[in-house]
């Protein structure tokens, strides 16, 4: 997810949008978003969109007023993946991670990588199993090795914590 339908700004069926991260202008240049809907995801063509306080604004293609714009309220919104750029050996979309078996260095499973939380210092991932588990986005001191392939991702985490 890059972002949120956060309610509508102003009549004109403009829409606020708070950013899924620090990028605020992340969603900027993509013509084309995808809306969550309660079943599915809606492909919309971005009219117009810019930074605005602390998130942004957008006037999507149909959307021509505020109760249209206020009931898309809540909508996560993202990219198609293949129109992200590519990264560098090493660099993950945290999209990615979602999903991954989370061991540790003695092969404790701790569970599943369900989401992210960005807490100001450091993200931190949330890891759902038996308990779940909050660990800091360290890498090489607790984020160990990450395997797209294997769907795996090794820390350096006491499984009791």
């Amino acid at each position: 997810m890059l972002g949120r339908v956060s309610g509508a700004h102003g009549v004109r069926g403009w829409l606020k949008v708070k950013p899924g991260s620090r990028q605020h202008d992340i969603l900027l240049g993509y013509p084309f978003w995808q809306f969550k809907t309660s079943t599915d995801w809606i492909e919309r063509r971005v009219m117009e969109a810019k930074v605005h306080s602390s998130g942004l604004v957008a006037r999507i293609e149909g959307i021509t007023d505020r109760d249209e714009a206020q009931a898309l309220k809540g909508q996560e919104i993202a990219i198609w993946h293949d129109e992200l750029p590519e990264l560098e050996a090493g660099e993950y979309y945290w999209s990615d991670l979602i999903g991954l078996k989370v061991v540790t260095q003695s092969g404790v499973q701790l569970g599943v990588l369900d989401r992210f939380v960005e807490t100001g210092a450091n993200d931190v991932f949330v890891v759902c199993g038996e308990t779940e588990h909050w660990l800091p986005y360290l890498p090489d001191d607790v984020v160990l090795k990450i395997d797209i392939e294997s769907q795996t991702m090794e820390v350096n985490w006491d499984p009791e914590f």
